[in-house]
């Protein structure tokens, strides 16, 4: 008996409604056209493939009778010319590219429980690329961001390619090279010719090709294989089940529906500490990781030896990998942990520019030009501190501090010389602009410890420090070291009185 070949999309549209795979798959019923989407991630994995931004051109021009706005020839040039930029763009970020390409392959769908493999069913594919190390994958999408980047470490085709691999190189392969284009964004002017519009594209390509283009290694442990494996059989056993005459059930949510995404009402202050996220800095050893670890349920991705002398949680951070597998664990796995303290956040983003040049051959951010190294250090730091807020978790930054003062061609000082924390200027940025506070614990005229909850500025300094928003009270200029005071006055600033002091 021939066995029927399941692919990677049939499997996501099965999950998706059974019904819709039924029509698609099982009564083989398709569109009159082939959507604009499609024809456009094709030419882009043929332009790849050939590495030749021409051929994925080509591929648009001679399908254009299939792309739905077919009637329309200026959409097919533009289409056409999107293509080609977008290739051009991607070959020239990354000089890096697989061995092979468009490998297809075959496995078998076995029981995990007996090790038979299915009668019915295998599991076909192809691989975009495949070398002695990785799996590679090419994807074109219009939204590229942190939820995107998460959904990755779960990614069921991932897996799939990675069995594949070691099974055709026999040896074990459990990592992917996994290569993002994003598509443009930018409209087209009323007056503009299909020459003008492609040309400001292109030029914003060739300005930030860091918005277009992303490249993340993804890794597998033999526990995420092992659960793909029992999930792939599983999809099979219920396919069978619709194949063999079963009732496909239908996700009504794919029939019909409004998104409904305009709000029709305010929503209310978050008014709890745990909704929002922490930056504390300050000089070394001054008390901002024992005023950290006063958290509830506190645990440390420690990248440095802070916690040695008190009683705490922590998770030893030395690489942009342990920071991955840190949050992926937290993610994944059942614990009891309600405040995540990254200490220090400047070294886990040294970490993450080791990470950035050592995947694309530099030796420092400033290798490539153009500020090319520091936007996808940008970047990647972005998406990181944007996975860490949608935990189920409050969230703490710790950093050291550093004084910048401005000079001017002179080499004369201009102005006050500003304390903030230790990140350099555009990472600082991206920190700064993500948190929700931004505190400096620091020590007083009288050696006291204090927490500083509002900027301070006099003729020869200024303390950076503030609050999202505008709270009902704003807190005390300086407050107690310690947690219980920090709660006190926040929970304060959202009553009408407002206390006198952060005193305890």
């Amino acid at each position: 008996m021939t066995k029927r070949a399941i692919t990677q999309s049939e499997m996501v549209t099965f999950s998706r409604c059974e019904q819709l795979h039924k029509f698609k798959y099982l009564e083989l019923l398709r569109p009159r056209l082939q959507s604009t989407n499609l024809e456009m991630g094709t030419a882009i994995h043929l332009g790849l493939q050939h590495k030749d931004p021409k051929a994925a051109r080509l591929h648009i021009e001679g399908n254009s009778k299939g792309l739905i706005l077919r009637e329309d020839i200026e959409a097919a040039q533009v289409t056409a010319g999107i293509v080609e930029i977008m290739v051009r763009g991607a070959l020239e970020m990354w000089s890096e590219w697989p061995d092979q390409a468009e490998v297809e392959f075959s496995l078998n769908l076995k029981n995990p429980a007996t090790g038979r493999s299915s009668t019915m069913h295998s599991y076909a594919g192809v691989m975009d690329g495949l070398c002695d190390r990785y799996v590679w994958e090419h994807k074109s999408s219009s939204r590229v961001d942190a939820s995107y980047m998460d959904r990755l470490d779960v990614d069921f085709q991932v897996s799939a390619m990675l069995e594949a691999a070691s099974i055709r190189l026999k040896r074990l392969m459990r990592q992917m090279i996994y290569t993002i284009l994003r598509k443009p964004t930018m409209k087209r002017r009323k007056n503009d010719t299909v020459a003008d519009y492609l040309k400001r594209m292109e030029e914003d390509y060739a300005k930030r090709p860091e918005f277009y283009f992303f490249r993340e290694i993804i890794t597998r442990t033999e526990a995420e294989m092992d659960l793909w494996r029992k999930e792939a059989w599983e999809i099979h056993k219920r396919i069978l089940h619709t194949q063999n005459g079963g009732l496909p059930v239908r996700n009504t949510e794919s029939c019909v529906g409004s998104m409904g995404i305009v709000p029709t009402e305010k929503h209310k202050p978050l008014t709890n500490m745990s909704d929002y996220v922490w930056l504390f800095f300050g000089e070394p050893k001054v008390g901002k990781t024992t005023l950290a670890n006063q958290f509830p349920g506190a645990l440390f991705l420690a990248t440095e030896p802070g916690t040695a002398a008190m009683e705490a949680a922590e998770m030893p951070i030395n690489s942009w990998s342990d920071f991955r597998n840190a949050v992926k664990a937290l993610l994944n796995e059942d614990h009891k942990w309600e405040t995540l303290v990254v200490d220090t956040i400047d070294n886990l983003y040294e970490f993450l520019t080791d990470d950035v040049c050592s995947e694309n051959g530099w030796v420092d951010l400033g290798d490539p030009g153009f500020g090319k190294g520091y936007k996808i250090a940008r970047r990647k730091l972005t998406n990181a501190i944007a996975t860490l807020r949608k935990m189920n978790m409050t969230v703490v930054f710790i950093s050291h501090e550093r004084k910048e003062v401005e000079i001017n061609d002179s080499g004369g000082r201009t102005g006050a010389a500003t304390i903030t924390s230790a990140l350099p200027g555009s990472a600082r940025k991206v920190l700064h602009g993500a948190v929700d506070f931004i505190l400096r614990v620091e020590l007083g005229e009288d050696d006291a410890r204090h927490i500083r909850t509002l900027p301070y500025k006099n003729n020869n300094q200024h303390v950076e420090c503030g609050a999202r928003g505008t709270l009902a009270n704003p807190m005390p200029e300086l407050l107690d070291l310690n947690y219980k005071a920090l709660a006190a006055a926040f929970d304060a600033s959202f009553k009408q009185d407002q206390p006198t002091n952060g005193k305890d």
